[in-house]
């Protein structure tokens, strides 16, 4: 019998409170009996209702453990309970006591004051919300920040999960991972968050915008045109060379080469190909002149449109998003001291997370806090990793990068051992349907989102443009073009200067 939903109907009450089926305790217990109706069952974790055959009258204990004398109304087929006007209500949750037991840790869980949750965290919003909607009295309990070991000598549990196991507490809270060997004496809610470590690393910086105008084509594009223009010259080249046989005066290889190049650049068509005596014509040279013209229209205009968008758009330095890109640029990888990180990367499968370990360095929080270790990562020299919202909460609590106008940390797309958390509760507990329930309606209402964003909120001017204003740097590559060429013309002067000056030496 694998569900948890059963019953027990029995005429004894000896040992019926210790029942139960496949790790979990009955809903209710049904009582039959000839005799008296009296209570039972001394305990208060056992629902049950008491029946007499020959009597009308009931005896029922809620699940809260309070007691309800009733009666069995044939006229309304239902059962009515002294001082209770709907006798759905004998097992509200409403006006009850809970008993909560909790850790302190920023961003997902704070005591705001001694009976009130800090609402600006992830878990405190979500209890509180729970809290104020059956306006129950809540007794919080700390653990100290322990959240839950099994001795293995003594065989107890301490923490947050020990609370709950030795019924100290009805729920325990703040940031608990799903683990195996909990669930063997706990079990778990819905999960209320998700513990997703990544990489963060200083956010991409501006880079120099001097390669802009190489973005403007993609990579089989510039292929594609310098492929095209290689072969519009090495055929205009041919075509000229029977320009002497048909009558024609051929022109200089060098115009003829770089004709192609200045019918991109729109210049006009050159008249090689047109015997201005007889009015004829070279069709084939002309043709060919033609297709690479329209072609160069298309590709102009390709250019054009393109130019100034991707040329004044600012560029930023491609982030870190892997294990490898993390190798490959070289940065120091930050890792805490005692922390579970060392032994997951050393055993990972993906061999560029084990090569981190070639260039890392130990960080102890108690000598070098956050602060240090966040100043560190925007110099640009380490990494670090953590979860988004917790880095996100030593920003806002750092009043320089809490003032700053765009991110100060950019976070990877690699996660690192993620895995849920969700609130610990005994088994079969009651409060179990309830805050699965209130879990999913606070999922569905996008409060964890609401918290995440307020943490990471930045304020910007939209009206300020990120367009940059054209700069001598835009286009270096154009004036670097033209230095070159004009240091190889006067290369090319001074050598025939030279040369002429040497043979008036011999003459």
């Amino acid at each position: 019998m694998n569900t948890k939903c059963f019953v027990i109907i029995t005429s004894q009450t000896i040992g019926v409170e210790d029942v139960w089926i496949s790790r979990y305790k009955p809903k209710l217990i049904f009582i039959i009996h000839q005799g008296d109706i009296i209570n039972t069952i001394t305990g208060k974790s056992r629902p049950y209702l008491e029946i007499r055959k020959n009597s009308p009258y009931v005896k029922y204990r809620n699940i809260h453990g309070e007691i309800f004398d009733g009666v069995w109304s044939k006229h309304r087929s239902d059962l009515l309970f002294k001082g209770v006007a709907d006798s759905s209500a004998v097992d509200s949750f409403q006006n009850k006591k809970i008993r909560i037991k909790h850790n302190n840790y920023m961003p997902r869980f704070f005591m705001l004051t001694e009976t009130r949750c800090n609402e600006d965290t992830f878990e405190g919003l979500y209890m509180q919300l729970f809290l104020d909607k059956l306006n129950l009295t809540a007794e919080f309990i700390f653990a100290f920040t322990n959240w839950g070991r099994l001795n293995v000598e003594t065989g107890l549990w301490d923490g947050v999960v020990g609370g709950v196991v030795y019924d100290e507490a009805d729920v325990g809270i703040t940031y608990m991972s799903y683990n195996a060997q909990r669930m063997q004496y706990v079990s778990y809610t819905t999960p209320v968050g998700e513990f997703k470590p990544v990489w963060f690393s200083k956010y991409p910086g501006r880079s120099s915008p001097a390669w802009n105008i190489i973005e403007v084509f993609d990579y089989y594009g510039w292929l594609a045109i310098l492929v095209s223009t290689i072969a519009a010259i090495l055929v205009f080249l041919m075509v000229v060379q029977a320009a002497p046989i048909l009558g024609f005066k051929q022109p200089d290889n060098i115009i003829v080469s770089l004709m192609p190049i200045s019918l991109i650049n729109a210049e006009g068509m050159p008249d090689w190909f047109l015997l201005q005596k007889e009015q004829r014509r070279v069709w084939s040279g002309s043709v060919l002149l033609m297709v690479w013209a329209i072609g160069s229209l298309f590709l102009t205009m390709a250019f054009s449109s393109n130019l100034r968008a991707i040329l004044l758009n600012p560029t930023y330095e491609a982030p870190l998003d892997t294990s490898k890109q993390i190798v490959e640029r070289g940065p120091i990888v930050i890792l805490k001291e005692s922390s579970w990180i060392f032994p997951f990367l050393k055993s990972s499968p993906f061999p560029w997370q084990v090569k981190i370990l070639d260039n890392f360095r130990y960080s102890n929080p108690k000598l070098e806090p956050w602060d240090q270790s966040l100043r560190n990562v925007m110099e640009g020299t380490e990494i670090n990793f953590g979860t988004e919202d917790l880095v996100l909460h030593f920003v806002k609590k750092n009043a320089t990068l809490a003032q700053s106008n765009k991110p100060s940390f950019y976070f990877s797309k690699e996660v690192l051992n993620s895995h849920y958390t969700g609130w610990v509760i005994q088994k079969a507990s009651k409060w179990e349907e309830k805050l699965n329930s209130h879990i999913l309606h606070c999922h569905q209402a996008g409060l964890h989102e609401k918290i995440l964003r307020s943490l990471g909120k930045l304020i910007y001017d939209q009206s300020i443009s990120d367009t940059e204003k054209m700069r001598m740097e835009h286009v270096a590559i154009a004036f670097f073009i033209l230095a070159v060429g004009l240091v190889l013309a006067a290369s090319g002067r001074i050598h025939l200067s030279k040369k002429k000056n040497f043979e008036k030496l011999l003459n």
